[in-house]
C-alpha cells in the first residue's frame, strides 16, 4: 500500500519594498460590516495610520489597512525602512489611550506577518484594503498620548497562524525596555509624604498660648484609688483670720487731726452758723426720742438659703 504523498507547502518570496505586521485586537477596532460606509471604512484607517505614526514617533509612509469583516486581526503594510522592532509585543489599551475606559484585559498585540506562507494580503488573501489619508493637524485631538509607552512581552503566542512569534531576542528587548521605562516613571513620581510627627514632638509655644483649659467635670466622684489630701484653707482667708485676731489685741486709737479749714478764721464763722442750726447734743431729747420712729414692718420670713450661706462664711472666719 502505497502512502499518500504530501504536497509541500506552497511559499512566497516576501517584496523588497514592503512589509507586513499582524495587529490582534487592533485599536480601534475593525469594520464590524462590509456594506459600512466608506467615510467610516476610511475613519477606521486614519485610525490606525493616526496610531502607528504615535507608535513610531514619525509620520509613517506607504501604510495600507487590509480588514476583513469576519476577522478579529488586521495586516498592516509598511514602507520596507520602517524599524518595526520597537513596536512588537502587547500594548495595553489603558498605559496609551487617555481618558480610557478599558480594563487591563484589551490589550492589542503586533507580530510580524508570516507572509512566507500566507502570501500577500492583497493578491493572495484578496482582502479589503483602505489607505489612510489624515492631516498632521488631526494628530492635535488624537486620544493616544504623544508620549506613547514601550509595549509589553505578551503572556502568550499570537492568536493566528498569520503571525509568527516573537523570536527569543526580540523578547528580551521587550522586557529590558520595559523595565527601564517603568524605573523612569519611579524615578519622576514624586516622594510620599512624610506623615505628621506624633507622640514626643515638641509643644508648639503658640498652640499652648491660645488653648482654652480643660474643664473639670462637675460632680466628679473621685477614685478610690485617689490618694487623701486633707483640707488647706487657702492663704487670703489665712491672712484675713490673722488680720481679725490683731485688730482685737491691740486697741483702736484714733488719731484725728484738724482740718485745713478749722484754720480759717472765716471758716469757723461759718462752722459756728452750721452748729446753731443744729440741735444740742445735751440740750433737750434727741430727734429719736422727740420724733419717733415707726418700727420697720417685717418683710417676712427669711431665706434659709441666705442664713446657711451668713453661717457657713461666719464659721470661717472664726
Amino acid at each position: 500500500m502505497k502512502l499518500p504523498k504530501v504536497k509541500p507547502r506552497k511559499t512566497y518570496k516576501e517584496p523588497e519594498d514592503f512589509k507586513y505586521v499582524v495587529v490582534t485586537n487592533p485599536w480601534p477596532k475593525p469594520i464590524p460590516d462590509s456594506r459600512s460606509s466608506e467615510s467610516a471604512k476610511q475613519r477606521f484607517a486614519n485610525n490606525i495610520g493616526r496610531w502607528f505614526e504615535r507608535m513610531l514617533g514619525k509620520p509613517v509612509p506607504a501604510l495600507s489597512v487590509f480588514f476583513q469583516t469576519n476577522k478579529t486581526f488586521i495586516i498592516v503594510e509598511l514602507d520596507i525602512e520602517v524599524n518595526v522592532d520597537p513596536i512588537l509585543g502587547a500594548h495595553h489599551m489603558q498605559d496609551f489611550i487617555t481618558n480610557h475606559t478599558w480594563t487591563d484585559s484589551e490589550i492589542s498585540e503586533i507580530y510580524y506577518y508570516d507572509y512566507v506562507h500566507q502570501g500577500s494580503p492583497n493578491t493572495i488573501l484578496r482582502w479589503d484594503s483602505v489607505y489612510p489619508n489624515y492631516q498632521q493637524s488631526d494628530l492635535a485631538n488624537f486620544y493616544v498620548k504623544e508620549e506613547y509607552p514601550p509595549p509589553r512581552k505578551p503572556k502568550a503566542g499570537p492568536a493566528t497562524h498569520f503571525a509568527i512569534s516573537l523570536p527569543v531576542h526580540i523578547q528580551e528587548s521587550i522586557v529590558e525596555r520595559r523595565a527601564a521605562y517603568e524605573e523612569s516613571l519611579a524615578r519622576s513620581r514624586p516622594p510620599p509624604s512624610a506623615p505628621a510627627p506624633t507622640g514626643t514632638s515638641a509643644p508648639n509655644v503658640s498652640d499652648s498660648l491660645t488653648a482654652q483649659p480643660a474643664s473639670a467635670p462637675a460632680h466628679a466622684k473621685p477614685s478610690p484609688n485617689d490618694a487623701f489630701i486633707p483640707y488647706q484653707p487657702p492663704a487670703a482667708l489665712a491672712a484675713m483670720r490673722a488680720n481679725r485676731d490683731q485688730l482685737k489685741r491691740e486697741p483702736q486709737d484714733v488719731d484725728v487731726k484738724p482740718s485745713r479749714l478749722s484754720e480759717d478764721p472765716r471758716s469757723q464763722t461759718r462752722h459756728a452758723s452750721d452748729r446753731d442750726l443744729l440741735p444740742s447734743l445735751s440740750a433737750g431729747p434727741r430727734e429719736t426720742e422727740r420724733y419717733p420712729q415707726e418700727p420697720m414692718p417685717k418683710l417676712g420670713k427669711p431665706d434659709p438659703y441666705e442664713e446657711g450661706q451668713l453661717s457657713f462664711i461666719h464659721s470661717l472666719l472664726l
